[in-house]
């Protein structure tokens, strides 16, 4: 996941800003981690974008929920093995839904929105400072337009060495109990936030957050549900994909109207043949049909790989 914001260092005076997970919703889809659905966030006021990253063959990162079935949420087809990047980039040309983001065209997008960041969620858990390592290499001022998640408390003091200012520690793929948690959030008492999953969290953690006033995110939410009294503290907020930036009314009804438009496809099926990398030998067809248009979803009837 990614973001980038101007804001100070760590949990400020600033309150706590909402963040569009996964880039936001693009026309009701979820999950694409698009420049489409960056862009559409941004305009409706986000500042923080949580951003899903994988790892292509030859290592390179794109702005993707893993292979496979994330490769189906974004594209609109499944991709079996990770490709390398000129295959990745070759099969986002051609996509009907949206343009998931590379690193390269993810730093484009950020110099051209001057007030934004990015929160990461590497896929691969066991490459997560190697991706934020290598992130670190290529996007100028790193510590001020990236947000690192940390998966367990190590991670914290090694993103803090590799120059990292502003640390998420998220709790998703950390199985330590309710007590290590809260010695972890006490020991780093600069981190940005925490962030707990909806299933997670619990009223133990909750008046610890509170109590002490550690800034806390939950996710994913897409309506108030029973948290709705902790809007009221300015170091709490969620993840989201279909609520603004403020507030708790759905964006997703606004888009509609337009989810048509936005698909250069006729009334029930779009054919994309021989769909070639330039330096590899492998090429594509791939044909698909359309289950709705509201939101839209595309279902791939056949995908060839060609030698």
């Amino acid at each position: 996941m990614l973001i980038f914001v101007s804001l100070a260092s760590t949990a400020s005076a600033e309150p706590l800003p909402r963040v569009a997970h996964a880039g936001g919703h693009l026309l009701g889809r979820v999950y694409t981690n698009s420049l489409e659905a960056l862009d559409h966030s941004a305009n409706l006021g986000f500042k923080l974008f949580e951003l899903d990253l994988s790892f292509t063959s030859d290592n390179n990162l794109v702005c993707l929920h893993g292979w496979e079935y994330g490769a189906q949420r974004s594209l609109g087809y499944k991709i079996a093995t990770a490709p390398s990047m000129a295959e990745f980039e070759v099969l986002t040309k051609y996509s009907p839904i949206s343009t998931p983001c590379t690193l390269d065209s993810l730093i484009e997008w950020l110099n051209r929105r001057k007030d934004v960041r990015i929160i990461t969620d590497v896929k691969d858990p066991s490459r997560n400072l190697e991706a934020l390592k290598l992130i670190a290499t290529k996007v100028d001022n790193f510590s001020q337009k990236i947000i690192p998640q940390a998966y367990n408390p190590k991670e914290i003091n090694s993103l803090k060495e590799i120059g990292y200012k502003d640390i998420i520690f998220t709790l998703y793929r950390f199985s330590g109990t309710d007590d290590k948690v809260i010695e972890t959030v006490r020991t780093n008492e600069d981190l940005f936030a925490t962030t707990v999953a909806e299933s997670r969290i619990n009223q133990r953690l909750i008046d610890f957050f509170v109590s002490e006033k550690f800034p806390f995110y939950i996710h994913t939410l897409n309506q108030a549900k029973s948290f709705e009294h902790l809007f009221g503290y300015d170091f709490f907020n969620i993840y989201t994909d279909y609520l603004g930036p403020e507030g708790f009314v759905s964006t997703y009804k606004q888009d509609i109207k337009t989810s048509g438009s936005h698909f250069n496809l006729d009334d029930k099926k779009a054919v994309i043949k021989n769909i070639c990398s330039t330096t590899t030998p492998r090429c594509f067809d791939i044909e698909f049909s359309i289950h709705s248009m509201n939101p839209i979803q595309l279902h791939a009837t056949e995908i060839t790989e060609r030698d």
